[in-house]
């Protein structure tokens, strides 16, 4: 007998209303015991099969941790020279790169490249499908099983492995890849970064390493919480300011200008309140001695729109939420597409050039000793061997057509195939031009070839964590 045939002899048997009410005692049980015991045993026999097959490398030592921030957009942490100081701390952290592409639009397949050094187009956490629409339902491919993550590369040389996040869609397409993985949600909101720092340090503490640590904020990622300090005035107490409102029109204008002023200062403000986080947890690796020999990457895995470009996306790119221009997700534009990537301890010096969050790796990586040759199996280009006038990608939506961006020098081309649409935008300038032969030498640099992994499936537990982050 199968279970929906089950299912009906059982609602036949006793009534559709205890059955109703036996599942509503049963779920959150079933659910909690898939979350902490059979999924964690599943991901560590993963865990235990991959490192069998991972490549093995001369190495060094040195202990790694990546911090990343979800929804950071480059333009406003203070470095860049935003007008608020959002980022003290981070402000005086290790070499800045301010002209760095990530290589996806949103978590699920950019967090993949952060950790592979490969675009999505290689790496295979993609969607298969041409046309998208949240995509939970029926969700992207995993990481494909050929490709090796730097924790299974680090793991296979003697590292302790260990990922925390406040996205569920950051540890979703690298599970089994770390031997200790934990997702932090809170009930409708992402767990602040104070939680995360405390049980990274937890972990850091209970072993000698090396360590490579990975911590995904979630913070900055709707539904916002209101920070304890409002470093910038008081935050309006405008209706749903925590979440996304003005999403088909931005009329009334008057209205729309106070609630976009208020998210606007409340975005910073919770940014304000991440650096401090991070502050932290560098003077506690400084307290214990581990900071000055670590490598630390803190880097967004792409970054938030604020209606910067809603004719642009209108005009040119199809959503099927009929909503443009606020989040991101849904088009390639340079506030999704421009992340902060910082790093503290690596021997190279700042470049001005375009760097791609698929170089993290190879950089560290070749930090770490690994040859020049070696190197050459990545996508992304180690710092300590740059490429002059490169052309860096970006890639993968969640709503609408699919999209493939290049940047090169001063222009950006943001391309959907299957819309048959191209846009270019002259940087320097902020507009969009009309210009063939820049057009062609972007589009030269486009990918045409696409390889997915295995079909993703989703428990109950992930689909209760995707469903308050909007996926589902």
């Amino acid at each position: 007998m199968s279970a929906t045939q089950f299912s009906t002899y059982l609602r036949r048997l006793v009534g559709e209303e205890r059955v109703d009410r036996l599942r509503s005692a049963i779920g959150p049980l079933y659910r909690a015991a898939q979350y902490n015991l059979v999924q964690p045993a599943q991901n560590r026999l993963r865990y235990r099969r991959r490192l069998s097959a991972a490549p093995t490398y001369d190495l060094g030592d040195r202990d790694v941790l990546f911090l990343v921030v979800d929804c950071l957009r480059n333009d406003h942490i203070s470095r860049s020279g935003y007008d608020r100081q959002t980022t003290p701390f981070l402000d005086s952290v290790g070499t800045y790169y301010p002209n760095c592409a990530s290589a996806a639009s949103w978590t699920y397949s950019s967090v993949p490249s952060i950790l592979t050094g490969l675009y999505p187009h290689t790496h295979g956490a993609v969607f298969e499908t041409e046309y998208r629409n949240k995509g939970m339902d029926t969700p992207p491919a995993n990481l494909r099983e050929d490709v090796f993550t730097l924790p299974e590369i680090l793991a296979k040389s003697g590292y302790e492995t260990y990922l925390s996040t406040a996205i569920a869609t950051a540890e979703l397409p690298v599970r089994g890849r770390f031997k200790e993985a934990n997702i932090y949600h809170d009930s409708h909101y992402n767990a602040p970064a104070e939680k995360l720092r405390r049980h990274l340090l937890e972990w850091w503490d209970s072993t000698d390493g090396p360590r490579f640590g990975y911590v995904h904020f979630g913070d900055l990622h709707a539904e916002l919480r209101r920070p304890d300090q409002e470093p910038f005035g008081e935050i309006p107490d405008v209706d749903n300011v925590e979440g996304w409102d003005f999403l088909e029109t931005t009329e009334p204008r008057e209205e729309f200008e106070a609630y976009r002023e208020a998210k606007l200062k409340l975005y910073d403000s919770v940014l304000r309140y991440v650096d401090d986080q991070i502050r932290l947890l560098f003077d506690a690796l400084d307290e214990r001695g581990d900071l000055e020999d670590a490598l630390v990457v803190v880097v967004g895995d792409h970054g938030e729109e604020f209606w910067e470009r809603v004719e642009l996306e209108r005009r040119h790119f199809d959503d099927p939420r009929n909503t443009y221009g606020t989040g991101h997700g849904h088009a390639l534009v340079p506030e999704v597409v421009f992340v902060p990537l910082l790093i503290s301890g690596e021997s190279v010096t700042e470049t001005t050039d375009w760097v791609s969050t698929t170089d993290i790796v190879p950089t560290v990586l070749a930090e770490l000793g690994l040859s020049e040759s070696d190197l050459s199996a990545f996508d992304g280009v180690p710092h300590q061997y740059p490429v002059p006038d490169r052309a860096v990608l970006s890639e993968e939506v969640a709503y609408g057509y699919d999209q493939q961006a290049v940047v090169r020098g001063s222009h950006l081309l943001i391309h959907s195939p299957y819309e048959d649409q191209s846009v270019v935008l002259d940087l320097e300038a902020d507009e969009q031009i009309d210009d063939p032969d820049v057009e062609t030498t972007l589009r030269s640099h486009l990918s045409d070839e696409k390889q997915a992994g295995t079909a993703n499936t989703l428990n109950a537990t992930t689909r209760d964590q995707l469903a308050d982050l909007g996926y589902i």
